[in-house]
């Protein structure tokens, strides 16, 4: 495809050697040591647009480049000085180039891995460099129709609400989606191969695997739940939903999976067992100490990590109550928390929320200005809960029969936190306890003034008798009396 060939020097390549190379479907081109062309064969006449060699030949004479804008893989321009026939004439390396043939006048384009190389044995001893283009434009195409849907499915995955993504035969994640992206707040490299395992509940990791893994030998859709940390280093339960990925030629390529939060889901489901739950464990008693310590357990470990309950006693001061943790080594830590009761009129939260009577969302524990404002400034109370490494807290009233029995706290943390959607239902069940508590005590008031009246009955009953036996004890004294006189 260069300009410039006279009659003469197109018979160097005629003969059998001509026709040799119009047989096959690669493009040849032959120029001199000057850059003209002096042979194209038909397949490069057919891959330039042309009717055939001659035409090209003549083309080249009238500026045949001069048709075409040659761009490269990412459409960038290539000069003519970039091509391999006129770097190698140049005295330059002349390595393979894709090149992209964009017809001016139809914007149609071709393209080509183009190659030059020097021509040894030329008769005349002249230079003839020797040009082939193998043409790539089938591929080209296929690759952008390609990259056009892989562009459309991300474009579509990335509007989705759900979080996508696709595994190849080796169960190594090769796509996640924007949503998985901000879900996690990690990056595409962070979760490609088995990397977004490590966003995965520890405990939950190892079933994940093993159902990921049994899917790709049974090739079967599977469902599976699992807790997936989010961007704040809260874990939510997701509901993850797999599919085999089956190629146009139906060959089995791997899997394409989407997952949708079911935190929400789940919690109003553990909503429910609690309540009922609550109904029986609380019923069990009505001694308030038992009560209590059954109604500071309800939520443990399903809404929270560790549980307080203070009770209102009749001088107006505070009593903790309960002080109970998920594990023998959290319940260490949270302890000496019971020797620092709510105080009414100081800055913590509890006494706001006693004089409120509205429950208190804490998002942040960790936030030192936070923790020092909900617990008054005191040292040794904010010390106990940073060492539960507690993440955020919901403090909820007690109310009973219209009165204020007490304050009720609930912590999580580290690997989740509260968010609004608890507080209905922490608040809920802060009911149900007071509901209880309030029973507990009426029952001891009860049982205090049957107590109290059996006491006084059997003072009267004891008065009773004396009196009798006094009476008794008179009479007799005045019969005797008259008789010894």
């Amino acid at each position: 495809m260069v300009e410039g060939v006279s009659e003469r020097e197109m018979t160097v390549i005629d003969g059998r050697l001509g026709a040799i190379l119009d047989g096959i479907d690669a493009g040849v081109t032959v120029q001199d040591g000057r850059g003209s062309l002096v042979y194209a064969n038909a397949a490069a006449a057919r891959m330039a647009g042309l009717a055939g060699p001659a035409e090209m030949l003549a083309a080249s004479r009238n500026g045949l480049l001069a048709r075409f804008e040659m761009i490269d893989e990412h459409g960038e321009t290539i000069r003519p000085s970039d091509l391999p026939a006129r770097r190698l004439l140049a005295g330059r390396d002349a390595p393979p180039l894709v090149v992209g043939f964009r017809h001016l006048a139809s914007g149609e384009e071709r393209w080509s891995i183009v190659r030059a190389s020097d021509l040894d044995g030329a008769t005349d001893g002249r230079r003839l460099i020797v040009n082939t283009f193998q043409d790539l434009t089938p591929q080209v195409r296929a690759g952008r129709a390609s990259d056009a849907a892989e562009r459309q499915f991300r474009d579509l995955t990335d509007s989705a609400p759900m979080l996508v993504w696709m595994a190849g035969l080796d169960r190594q994640r090769t796509f996640v989606n924007a949503g998985w992206l901000a879900f996690t707040g990690r990056t595409m490299t962070e979760e490609l191969g088995d990397g977004w395992l490590s966003a995965v509940h520890p405990a939950d990791r190892e079933r994940c695997s093993a159902t990921l893994a049994q899917a790709f030998v049974d090739r079967r859709q599977f469902e599976m739940e699992y807790r997936l940390r989010r961007q704040d280093g809260s874990y939510h339960w997701v509901l993850d939903i797999g599919a085999p990925h089956i190629g146009a030629d139906g060959r089995f390529l791997g899997f394409i999976g989407s997952a949708v939060d079911i935190e929400e889901r789940r919690r109003a489901g553990d909503l429910a067992r609690l309540i009922a739950d609550a109904s029986v464990r609380l019923d069990e008693t009505l001694e308030l100490d038992e009560t209590v310590a059954a109604a500071a357990r309800l939520a443990i470990p399903e809404l929270a990590d560790w549980c307080i309950i203070d009770l209102l006693e009749a001088d107006g001061t505070f009593r903790r109550a309960a002080a109970i943790a998920a594990d023998p080594e959290g319940q260490a830590i949270l302890d000496p928390i019971r020797a620092i009761p709510t105080e009414l009129g100081g800055g913590r939260v509890g006494a706001r929320v006693a004089e409120t009577l509205q429950p208190v969302l804490i998002e942040d524990l960790t936030d030192h200005a936070t923790l020092r404002k909900e617990t008054g400034g005191n040292e040794n109370l904010a010390g106990i809960i940073r060492a539960t490494e507690a993440r955020s807290a919901i403090v909820a009233p007690l109310v009973g029969r219209g009165k204020l029995l007490g304050v009720m706290f609930f912590a999580v943390g580290p690997d989740r936190v509260y968010g609004k959607a608890d507080v209905s239902i922490v608040t809920e069940l802060a009911r149900r306890a007071a509901q209880a508590v309030s029973n507990a005590q009426l029952y001891a008031a009860e049982q205090n003034a049957r107590q109290a009246a059996e006491a006084s009955a059997d003072r009267m009953e004891r008065l009773q008798h004396v009196t009798r036996a006094l009476v008794e004890a008179s009479s007799r004294a005045a019969v005797v009396e008259p008789s010894s006189s």
